[in-house]
């Protein structure tokens, strides 16, 4: 029998076996990086917000925030616009009101404040949904400027 150089049907089902076990382990890692990489941009943003913060509160003489000042940073009347208006940070580019990669940015407290990220302590906050699952669901900024992680599911 003469040897055509082709591939047996068994070799060719052999590399689609190997090939969509490779595929089937790729997927999950890469959407966790693909997640992973959406929080830390996000928090990049935090941490702006962070160092605007403190150089806003430098420059004003403020010891903290007034309830009156911080506000969504979509509200145009609120905090994010007076950094905005101070130079002391530069526009994030949010896709809808407050939303960046997914992730919703507060100032905390919110009068009327519906954001389970704020609470005691917490200035500015983000909160991701719950697509993420708890690894990467949000973070949470310190008067201090120190940023923790927030890794609590919600509830719903």
């Amino acid at each position: 029998m003469r040897h055509t150089g082709g591939f047996t049907l068994l070799e060719i089902l052999i590399v689609v076996v190997i090939a969509s076990s490779i595929l089937a382990f790729a997927l999950p890692a890469q959407k966790r990086a693909q997640n992973r990489n959406r929080y830390l941009a996000a928090q990049g943003v935090l941490m702006d917000v962070s160092a605007a913060l403190q150089s806003y509160w430098d420059a004003n003489g403020s010891a903290s925030p007034s309830a009156a000042e911080l506000a969504d940073p979509s509200d145009e009347d609120g905090l994010y616009q007076a950094l905005l208006d101070g130079g002391f940070l530069q526009p994030i580019p949010f896709d809808s009101g407050a939303v960046y990669k997914k992730y919703s940015f507060y100032f905390c407290p919110k009068s009327g404040s519906t954001a389970q990220c704020c609470s005691s302590g917490v200035v500015a906050c983000m909160q991701g949904n719950t697509d993420f699952g708890c690894e990467y669901y949000g973070a949470r900024m310190a008067r201090n400027g120190a940023i923790t992680k927030w890794e609590i599911c919600p509830t719903n």
